[in-house]
Order: structure tokens, then C-alpha cells, then sequence
């Protein structure tokens, strides 16, 4: 587990809410992102494995505080992630 540092971060604002997209260039299983995004609504996420051809489901898990752990993903897996929140 190791403490990622986003690619990109893509802000959309949607009436009372926004979407921040979070890229990231190579994630291993339990890798987190640490972040100050209040108002957390929900949250998911993609990825490309290097070796795979296809897209993948990732898990994410939400802590408080806004950290973002990434899961069930291969090692050096591509990913992008979408928080949803008030803020």
C-alpha cells in the first residue's frame, strides 16, 4: 500500500454537486489517495491492467477525511477515479 499522487484532477460541476475525476498512472492493490473533498456522495472507479486488453472494475473504499483506497486491481493498473460530493 503506497500513498498515490494524482496524474489529473478534472472538476465538473453539476447544479449542487460536482464530479472530480482523478487520474492515475499505475496503482497496485490497496494504494490511496489522501484528499480534502468534503461532502463525499459517492464514489467509484476504472482501470486498464498493462497486461489486459480490457477495462476492470476497481473497489474503492472511503474513509473518513476523504481518503480513497483502490482495490482489486493488478499491479500497475492505469485507473481512474470519480468522486462525487456536495462541495
Amino acid at each position: 500500500m503506497a500513498e498515490l499522487t494524482a496524474a489529473s484532477v478534472i472538476k465538473h460541476s453539476m447544479g449542487d454537486l460536482t464530479l472530480h475525476i482523478v487520474k492515475f498512472s499505475s496503482v497496485d492493490a490497496g494504494d490511496y489517495w489522501a484528499c480534502e473533498i468534503p461532502g463525499v456522495v459517492d464514489a467509484w472507479a476504472s482501470g486498464w491492467a498493462v497486461a489486459d486488453t480490457g477495462s476492470i472494475g476497481l473497489g474503492v473504499s472511503v474513509a473518513t477525511g476523504a481518503t480513497f483506497t483502490l482495490q482489486n486491481c493488478a499491479d500497475n493498473t492505469t485507473a481512474s477515479l470519480y468522486v462525487l460530493s456536495t462541495s
